[in-house]
């Protein structure tokens, strides 16, 4: 009888422990992947970027954007000129939420250097929606806008 109630009692921790290490494994896995973006883009390598983190499924649109880029040769031309224009970015993850086994949303906010000397750094905040493909998480959809989401702590 001590047995069982030990082994209910090791059940019962291990079922309250386990949200909060999927929401951690979650936010340190988009993490790694925005690091992957910062990372690639800093070096400029918008090809490779636009290959690695979008599917040929992906949708992006913006402000002062008209369209939705929905195609992976407008998706790729998009990020080929956000790259050239804008020399480092740095993305801070404001958070995630998982909405299934393999989609989660993320909030992030960009602090963006443009490569044009007269431009100042500015800041831009998008809502990722990553699927699981199987082999890494990849975006499906960036929804973008100027600004910054403030950090709560």
């Amino acid at each position: 009888m001590n047995k069982i109630i030990k082994s209910i009692s090791f059940a019962a921790a291990v079922q309250i422990t386990l949200p909060s290490l999927a929401a951690t494994s979650i936010d340190s896995q988009i993490r790694e992947r925005l690091d992957f973006i910062e990372n690639t883009w800093n070096a400029g390598k918008a090809a490779e970027l636009a290959k690695e983190i979008y599917v040929p499924s992906t949708q992006i649109t913006g402000e002062g954007v008209d369209q939705i880029y929905a195609s992976t040769e407008d998706v790729s031309a998009l990020v080929a000129g956000l790259v050239k224009d804008n020399k480092h970015v740095k993305i801070d993850l404001n958070s995630t939420q998982q909405v299934s086994n393999d989609v989660v949303v993320s909030w992030v906010t960009w602090t963006v250097t443009p490569t044009s000397k007269d431009a100042q750094p500015f800041n831009m905040k998008s809502l990722f929606v990553w699927k699981n493909t199987g082999k890494r998480w990849n975006i499906v959809a960036d929804m973008y806008t100027s600004g910054v989401i403030a950090k709560t702590e």
